[in-house]
């Protein structure tokens, strides 16, 4: 075969190769390939948007933490500078007037102030406590008082706070009825717990002398009071 011959047959054969691979790009899928290749799309879209709500939580949850260490180290500067002790004094001026839910929400400042600071003021929150007291928020006294027992053991006012409060709430039909106490169930254990806060607050050094006939008084009434 000449060299024009050869060259011919050639680039008839690179002709026909090309032909043939077009066709089988243009080969129409089966159905079970297109299945496939759907499947295939919807898992990389899925794979995609799960990534992207990935990045989103972390950079939110990055933006939280930033924003919570701001307040954090916002509240230990101002500890360190002490500006819970004016709030204080805000709260007692405001109790001084009888504005008792005023006096609460800026006693609340201070406390959650000093709590961000990881620092903390037992006379703030008994003093909260004695605005809820004022206020007959049961509840709200005997949580306030058992806040300032954890926080101090020494503190007489925590203990007398809740013992007096669950004494109150003990005596109140709508309280007992909502919260399900009865005199042969629950109530027992609530007059226990009163009873038990009221005798640590008669051992604490911190108890006024001119205090510790009432706190005995209130605890005769508990005791007599289990007894029925």
């Amino acid at each position: 075969q000449s060299p024009a011959g050869a060259a011919a047959a050639a680039a008839a054969g690179e002709a026909d190769a090309t032909a043939a691979a077009e066709a089988t790009k243009t080969k129409p899928m089966t159905a079970a390939e297109e299945a496939a290749a759907g499947r295939a799309r919807r898992a990389a879209i899925e794979a995609a948007e799960r990534e992207e709500q990935r990045k989103k939580f972390e950079e939110e949850q990055s933006k939280k933490e930033a924003e919570a260490e701001a307040k954090r180290l916002e509240a230990v500067a101002a500890v360190a500078r002490g500006d819970h002790v004016p709030l204080k004094a805000q709260g007692d001026s405001h109790m001084v007037a009888k504005e008792y839910k005023e006096a609460i929400k800026v006693y609340t400042t201070a406390i959650d102030m000093l709590e961000l600071a990881d620092q903390q003021d037992v006379k703030i929150v008994s003093a909260r406590a004695g605005a809820h007291l004022v206020l007959e928020e049961w509840w709200a006294v005997a949580n306030d008082g058992l806040l300032c027992m954890q926080m101090d053991p020494d503190w007489w006012l925590g203990y007398y706070v809740r013992g007096h409060a669950i004494m109150k709430m003990l005596a109140d039909k709508t309280i007992r009825a909502a919260n399900n106490i009865n005199a042969d169930s629950a109530a027992v254990d609530e007059i226990r717990q009163a009873i038990e806060a009221l005798k640590a607050c008669l051992k604490c050094s911190t108890l006024p002398p001119e205090e510790k006939e009432k706190v005995k008084e209130e605890l005769k009434m508990m005791r007599e009071e289990l007894r029925k």
